[in-house]
């Protein structure tokens, strides 16, 4: 906002954008980056994302399907009952996984195979895709960033999903 001129200007703020247009649904899906480890309610980065979308007159609801610990593995594994599970078809699907994937060493080519398979499903829903990319922690072994850092710009490209190269940063 522009400074007022004198002391007798009251600064007025612009007036709340009017949320406007049908629905949105978007799920958040993924590990501990979603579901908001150590956070109070309203401060995930879904609660936030959805707040700063209505804030612009975006119609957008955001369901956190996020869990703490959650692997590729394991979120393959729950995917296609999450997705089962929503009231509205979706517009968008949030991934964010494989942070879990690198802390607990496993393979590269493990997590791809995951991590694609999530896609294939998303793809044959044709539900759009943003992916949020993890980096291999600086301290581990330079072979094993060497396979891991690739993945997600390599699946996001494969796949036409959106790609936050690096979510953290």
């Amino acid at each position: 906002p522009a400074p007022a001129t004198g002391p007798s200007e009251e600064r007025t703020e612009a007036p709340p954008v009017p949320v406007m247009g049908p629905e949105r649904a978007i799920l958040a899906f993924g590990d501990s980056y979603l579901a908001g480890y150590q956070l109070r309610e309203g401060e995930s980065y879904p609660a936030r994302l959805e707040a700063a979308l209505r804030a612009r007159g975006v119609n957008a609801r955001i369901t956190n399907a996020g869990i703490s610990g959650e692997t590729t593995g394991e979120g393959l594994q729950r995917l296609r009952a999450t997705l089962d599970a929503q009231a509205k078809p979706l517009e968008l699907v949030i991934v964010s996984l494989g942070a879990n994937d690198m802390f607990r060493g496993t393979p590269p080519a493990e997590t791809r195979a995951n991590l694609e398979q999530i896609l294939q499903e998303l793809k044959q829903r044709r539900t759009q895709v943003l992916l949020l990319g993890v980096m291999a922690a600086p301290d581990l072994r330079a072979d094993y960033a060497r396979d891991f850092n690739p993945i997600y710009p390599s699946l996001a490209h494969a796949y036409g999903a959106e790609l936050v190269p690096f979510f953290l940063q």
